[in-house]
């Protein structure tokens, strides 16, 4: 494809495009941009009919859309993806082959009847990993811990299977001599604890697609009240990243249908031991 004749010399800039103008888009559209961020990865192979169907939306809608972005129609964004994909194949082969010998060394070993399910999510995580080192998610972790720093209090929200990593994050800063706040519904309701947030907190929400109600809900609390945001999810392009002073965007692997909190644990503990040494926390316990 020449992309000298398209609006985007990539789908990173046109992903980038979407990120600045979805708030602009009506909503209808604003939808399409949030489940085209999700399957990205499909669209240099499907129809404008299959897309629509995995989209839940109706072939026109999706064709609005990309001339809502620049695009002639449908299969002008379409080649911009397949330019991706052939972009990468010289890449991916190496990293392919290696894989496949990996596991063709695995499947010999008769010893261990796990050792290749045990393997695959190892290597799921340890890849998923690699996304923390990206130099915009670590600017955005800079501004994390400034806020957390001059915060009075820390209130931490995280609903379904975010709830363990609010505990987790919850555990590490009990170390600071902040005031610390789990909001989690065990014994009182999420809106009667949100009623004492003020404008020298700091609300730290930890949501991923579909997004807790309860976490919403928070968000829309904070922002009333003055306080700063401090979100971990998956998108920029929902409700709460909308109201978050720092919106740290992360995506967990799946490994078996089953989402990982892999990456979720080890941005928190990073952050944390970022605070901890931009204030010199000395007294600090390893356990």
């Amino acid at each position: 494809m020449d992309n000298k004749n398209t609006p985007y010399s990539d789908v990173k800039s046109f992903l980038n495009a979407i990120e600045v103008n979805y708030f602009n888009l009506p909503k209808r559209l604003q939808s399409i941009a949030r489940e085209l961020h999700f399957h990205k990865e499909s669209v240099a192979f499907m129809s404008v009919n299959e897309l629509a169907a995995l989209l839940e939306v109706s072939p026109s809608a999706l064709v609005r859309f990309a001339k809502t972005l620049g695009f002639s129609g449908f299969a002008e964004m379409k080649a911009l993806f397949q330019q991706n994909v052939a972009d990468q194949i010289s890449v991916d082969k190496y990293s392919g082959r290696i894989k496949a010998l990996q596991k063709q060394e695995i499947l010999q070993s008769e010893q261990y009847p796990y050792c290749n399910f045990i393997s695959d999510i190892v290597q799921n995580n340890l890849v998923n990993l690699q996304v923390l080192k990206h130099s915009k998610l670590q600017q955005a972790l800079h501004e994390a811990m400034e806020i957390l720093i001059k915060s009075k209090t820390i209130w931490i929200i995280a609903a379904g299977r975010s709830f363990a990593a609010a505990a987790y994050f919850t555990y590490l800063l009990r170390y600071t001599k902040k005031q610390i706040h789990w909001i989690n519904g065990l014994c009182f309701n999420h809106e009667n604890q949100l009623k004492s947030i003020n404008k020298e907190d700091v609300v730290f929400i930890i949501s991923y697609a579909p997004y807790a109600k309860e976490s919403v809900v928070a968000a829309k609390v904070a922002n009333k009240k003055g306080a700063e945001i401090i979100t971990i999810t998956d998108s920029h392009l929902n409700d709460i990243s909308k109201l978050s002073n720092v919106t740290l965007e992360i995506h967990e692997h799946s490994s078996f249908g089953f989402r990982a909190l892999t990456n979720t644990m080890c941005l928190l503990q990073i952050l944390f031991l970022m605070y901890a040494k931009h204030t010199e926390m000395n007294n600090v316990e390893t356990k």
